[in-house]
């Protein structure tokens, strides 16, 4: 499930090892050689410090070893290679390398915060770390989640063999902006789209991500290929699962919009910004006719999008991308609108879509068989 200690640097490869996209090693030009600056802080999947190599700085985001059930995994526990199977695609540090990983490959890597690769840090630099930090007692703090951490067992130790090495993002460094702007909301509101059009989604759009105006951080989203998104990665899928993987793929994607005008309201209620508004909205509100699907509200609040009705039984959801087609960034022609039809029969998927606050995670179950991951029976 986690990479192993190499013998030497060649034995570094690209990761994560499945389809699509992968992040190159870090290059040191030689032994690994770090030095620890100061410690920036932590969140959910990791700690992030600014370091210098080379007298060069950079930030470095350590990744926690999570339980299972904090990434979208199944409920298979005990078979290291069924839950390796979701990991590739889903633990948080894979999800920062296939997103990092996409950028590359398309030369599309000043769209965010750039990565520089990865690394495993060796045993004298986690020594050095943990005794320079001392105070913070990091030690406890490398296992579980921010808010149940467990120390190093038993997740990190979890397998047999020495224990896994602690796997790093060496990225840009800069500041978090703690002013938005007009131009700059619009600027990341665009980012956000140009990301979906590469296939890269499920964005934690906050103010908190966003470090010299860019997003920083892909530690929960999905990259195309992935087994949530693409049914060409099992041919026995069932067409309710295939309409669940597309409607989850939809609600992902529309979500990063819902997230960054819910950033944009949230930033223009602080006192600070009263006389000095920012005008930017995902999804601006616009006069239509009254959405009415049956069994569900017809008031429409300032926020929400507000579906068209195509029929009495059906109402249109839509996004600005439809990340499946990876379509190729241009300047001259916009990216194609991704419509989403829903009948009355699924007004419950309506709901998620109209609510404007409540998040839906990891809300299906997905499980393993035969080599191929499947989403188990889609209600919603």
């Amino acid at each position: 499930m986690y990479p192993d200690w190499p013998k030497s640097a060649a034995d570094l490869v690209p990761l994560p090892r499945c389809d699509g996209p992968k992040l190159k090693p870090f290059e040191f030009h030689g032994p690994q050689t770090i030095e620890f600056l100061e410690y920036i802080g932590e969140g959910a999947h990791g700690h992030v410090f600014k370091i210098k190599i080379h007298e060069e700085v950079y930030a470095l985001k350590l990744f926690r070893f999570l339980d299972d059930d904090e990434w979208s995994s199944t409920s298979i526990h005990d078979d290291v290679h069924v839950i390796s199977a979701f990991a590739n695609y889903a633990e948080p540090f894979n999800c920062e390398c296939r997103a990092y990983g996409r950028l590359q490959e398309t030369g599309n890597e000043k769209l965010t915060v750039q990565c520089f690769g990865y690394l495993l840090l060796d045993e004298r630099h986690e020594r050095i770390m943990m005794d320079q930090f001392q105070n913070l007692r990091l030690e406890r703090n490398f296992c579980g989640s921010i808010h149940s951490p467990q120390g190093f067992d038993p997740l990190r130790s979890r397998f047999l063999g020495r224990n896994a090495p602690i796997r790093g993002l060496v990225k840009e460094f800069g500041q978090p902006d703690q002013d938005l702007t007009t131009p700059g909301a619009k600027k990341i509101l665009q980012n956000i789209i140009s990301l979906q059009q590469l296939g890269i989604f499920n964005l934690d759009v906050a103010h908190r991500q966003i470090i010299n105006g860019r997003i920083s951080d892909f530690s929960s989203a999905v990259t195309i290929p992935h087994f949530k998104t693409s049914p060409e990665l099992n041919p026995n899928l069932s067409p309710d699962q295939i309409s669940g993987m597309e409607f989850e793929t939809f609600y992902l994607c529309f979500q990063d919009y819902r997230y960054f005008d819910n950033m944009i309201k949230e930033f223009n209620e602080e006192e600070r910004q009263k006389k000095k508004k920012i005008h930017v909205s995902a999804f601006p509100s616009r006069p239509t006719r009254r959405y009415r699907l049956r069994g569900t509200q017809s008031r429409i609040d300032s926020g929400r999008q507000q579906p068209v009705m195509v029929s009495k039984d059906v109402a249109r959801f839509y996004t600005h991308v439809d990340p499946r087609k990876l379509e190729v960034l241009s300047k001259k022609q916009k990216p194609t609108r991704w419509n989403h039809d829903i009948h009355h029969d699924n007004r419950g998927r309506a709901r998620m879509l109209l609510n404007t606050y409540h998040v839906v995670e990891f809300w299906t179950h997905w499980e393993y068989k035969d080599g191929h991951m499947f989403l188990e029976d889609p209600k919603y």
